[in-house]
Parts: structure tokens; C-alpha cells; sequence
């Protein structure tokens, strides 16, 4: 239906809505209502999400990096990393060869290769992957705490919402527009409430049409859609399947999206990494295509 990186976006935002950090018994964390962490003396960390090894090069620890799955592609710098694997399968044998101090996931990793890294006695991590800004905000915010980089994380953090909050007064004299977001097509799936694709979508003034349908991200028929009657059809890239969708939007000619010319393909590998700077880049794409 899709490429890979989407498959394990889609897994990645229906986790459950716990802000936690996962611990293994001889992690030395902090937990708290505040979901407080401390700082670990770290010199080899293992990323098993593209969106943590993003992370780890804005904070500067790239340097500390021993190893890193297929798909983190971001930046460009951490292609050349060691490889352990994919994300869902990573290589435990290589993981445990490399000798990490610290191992980093997200909730979309397998819960028994979480338990078999704690049972091989390594130090593993695992972070909820923000599904709205200031979610994605919170978990950079203890990732970089337990790094000893705050300082850095709360710059990156302050010019990126500087950044928001222009793009938001630029677009708050347009007109509410209706908007479609599509991620998938066989079955069709768009994201509701609760998802940072919808708030990128609200912040700049559109009205996500399925935002009323549901959280997350689900199952939506055409018919429904043709129904609503967008103004704007967002789709994100889907591989070769993505210039198909374009084309069976088309033959609804009485959509507004179709009459107005508004249906835009997003490249799924640019817009939908649960960061700080992905958030932002995307906010800006959607807000020039849909302005």
C-alpha cells in the first residue's frame, strides 16, 4: 500500500496515550508526575527510531552515536552510521557487539525485543512518539535531560515556536478552507483528532474534515469524503500508489479540490517525523500549499 517508512509512521501514532519512559529495574530515572529524568553518563547510544537519531544530531551528540537502523536517513550525516538492522527487526546480535551504554526506542518497537535487550542487560529507553506538538516538545525535552543537553533542546525549541507563531499570524486573515488528509489507500486512512498532521492543518487555519470522525489515525470511506467535500486534499506519499490516488481524485469532478485544483502530494518522509524541526518544516509546506 505504502513504503515502509509510512507503515511504521501508522504504527508509530497509534500507540497508547501514556507520556511515560519505560525503565528497566537498574535504570537510574526519575519518575514523577512531571515525568522528571536525570542525567546518565552516556558515550555509546544506539537510536532504533529515525525520529531519536533526528534528535540526538540537533542536540550534538552525533558523535556519541555506535549505531543506527536503515531508515534513519536524517539527517543525511547518519546514513553513514553503523546499521543495526531495520526498525521493527533490529540485528540484537550486532546491537549487543557494538556495547552501548544506552539504547533509545519509541513505543511502535516490538515489546519483545524491549524485553530482550533488558534480559541481554542493556540499558534501553523507550519514548511515546509526541502526537501533537507540544508532546513532541515534552519527550525532546527528556531525551536532552537525560543527555545533559537542555539548554540546547530549550533554544531549539523556543526559535521553533518563534518560527510557528509567524506562520500562524501570515495565515489568520485567510478564509476557513476544508481540508482532506490522506495516508493511505488501500484501506483509505486519514488523521483525526489528536494527531500532529490535524494540527498542523488547525494551527493555519483549515478545518480537517475528519477531525470530528475520530482520533488518531483510521479507516475513512470515499463516499464520506466526496460528502464533505473538501476544498483541499492533502496526500501523503505512498510510493507508486500515490500518482494513482491523484489520479481517481480526478475523476470526481464536482469536488472542490478538483475544480479549485487543490490536491497536493506531501512527501511523507518530510512531513511526518514526530520532531521539533519536521513539525515545523511541515507546518510551513502545508501552509504555502494550501495559502
Amino acid at each position: 500500500m505504502c513504503t515502509l517508512f509510512f507503515l511504521i509512521f501508522l504504527i508509530g501514532c497509534n500507540q497508547s496515550p501514556s507520556h511515560q519512559v519505560t525503565e528497566s529495574p537498574s535504570d537510574q530515572v526519575t519518575q514523577s508526575p512531571g515525568h522528571r529524568v536525570t542525567r546518565l553518563p552516556v558515550q555509546r547510544i544506539i537510536s532504533l527510531a529515525p525520529s531519536i537519531t533526528e534528535q540526538l544530531y540537533s542536540l550534538g551528540v552525533e558523535e556519541k552515536i555506535v549505531g543506527v537502523t536503515i531508515f534513519c536517513t536524517h539527517p543525511a550525516e547518519a546514513k553513514i552510521k553503523e546499521k543495526i538492522g531495520t526498525y521493527l527487526e533490529p540485528n540484537l546480535e550486532k546491537i549487543v557487539a557494538l556495547k552501548p551504554d544506552l539504547v533509545l526506542a519509541t513505543e511502535s518497537q516490538k515489546k519483545e525485543t524491549v524485553k530482550k535487550l533488558k534480559d541481554l542487560g542493556i540499558k534501553i529507553f523507550v519514548f511515546k512518539e509526541g502526537e501533537t506538538f507540544k508532546e513532541i516538545t515534552e519527550q525532546f525535552l527528556q531525551l536532552a535531560k537525560i543527555l545533559g543537553e537542555e539548554k540546547r533542546a530549550k533554544r531549539i525549541i523556543t526559535s521553533a515556536e518563534k518560527e510557528i507563531k509567524k506562520i500562524i499570524a501570515r495565515d489568520k486573515n485567510f478564509f476557513l478552507l476544508k481540508v482532506f488528509l490522506q495516508l493511505g489507500s488501500e484501506p483509505l486512512i486519514t488523521a483525526g483528532e489528536d494527531t500532529f498532521l490535524n494540527e498542523m492543518v488547525e494551527l493555519i487555519g483549515g478545518a480537517n474534515i475528519a477531525a470530528n470522525l475520530g482520533k488518531g489515525y483510521f479507516r475513512i470511506n470515499r463516499e464520506k469524503v466526496i460528502q464533505e467535500d473538501p476544498e483541499v486534499i492533502l496526500i501523503v506519499s505512498m510510493g507508486e500508489t500515490t500518482e494513482k490516488e491523484l489520479k481517481a481524485w480526478l475523476k470526481f469532478k464536482n469536488l472542490k479540490a478538483v475544480r479549485e485544483k487543490k490536491i497536493y502530494l506531501l512527501d511523507a518522509d518530510k512531513i511526518c517525523r514526530p520532531t521539533v524541526t519536521c513539525f515545523l518544516e511541515g507546518l510551513g509546506t502545508i501552509s504555502k500549499l494550501i495559502r
